[in-house]
């Protein structure tokens, strides 16, 4: 099992990862469609569905790929993002590196046996707004040219290829305002209080607040 496997590289003894081969071994699973009930089977890959362990298994089993490869990893569990920087006057070399890191991480999803949706696999390029990208960047998972798209949502914020953040703020706006008019509504009706109001505000920027920060200490690096 790949798992076992990535348990053992992470530094789980002999017998911890004994113990989880016991855990997964002699287990069934059946689909239904109806009325009609396929026959019971052996799952040979993943963990069983609803159980505590699963997600820190899956934590330890996807850090195998950040650690594959040398690109900045941006990962909220099965959502992950990778970043690579093309300086213009050496822009060749590193594109030529960054095709080299994606076949690295195509490879491991090949090892570990996972599908990778390639049509959903796009690349962004951020650049200050003075400055134009006058040479051409063409990027390959598995031969497969990727496409590249000018806005792109992580988590929780979406980002254009000048970070002016232009697009974040409209879809907050409008979200808020949306809220907003609920709340109002409610409130009219005698059903909303002030602490509803703030509530739906707050969850949302306090949020932002975090993943801001995050990503200005990431760029600080």
């Amino acid at each position: 099992m790949v798992l076992l496997n990535v348990l053992r590289k992470t530094g789980f003894s002999d017998a911890a990862v004994a113990l989880f081969a016991s855990y997964f071994s002699k287990r069934e699973q059946r689909t239904k469609n109806g009325e009609a009930l396929s026959d019971p089977e052996e799952p040979k890959l993943g963990t069983p569905q609803g159980t505590s362990l699963s997600p820190t298994l899956f934590k330890l089993f996807i850090n195998s790929l950040l650690s594959a490869t040398e690109m900045y990893p941006a990962a909220f569990a099965d959502d992950t993002t990778f970043m690579w920087p093309i300086r213009p006057q050496n822009h060749q070399e590193d594109i030529n590196r960054l095709n080299y890191e994606l076949k690295k991480v195509y490879k491991w999803f090949e090892t570990h046996r996972i599908r990778i949706n390639i049509d959903k696999t796009k690349y962004m390029i951020f650049s200050p707004w003075q400055k134009n990208i006058t040479f051409p960047i063409a990027l390959y998972l598995n031969n497969t040219p990727l496409q590249r798209v000018y806005t792109h949502d992580c988590l929780g914020i979406t980002y254009d290829p000048t970070l002016t953040f232009k697009k974040h703020i409209e879809n907050v706006l409008n979200t808020q305002s949306k809220v907003h008019r609920c709340v109002s509504c409610q409130a009219e009706k005698r059903r909303g209080t002030p602490r509803h109001y703030i509530y739906f505000l707050q969850s949302t920027f306090s949020k932002l607040h975090h993943i801001w920060n995050y990503y200005f200490w990431f760029v600080k690096q």
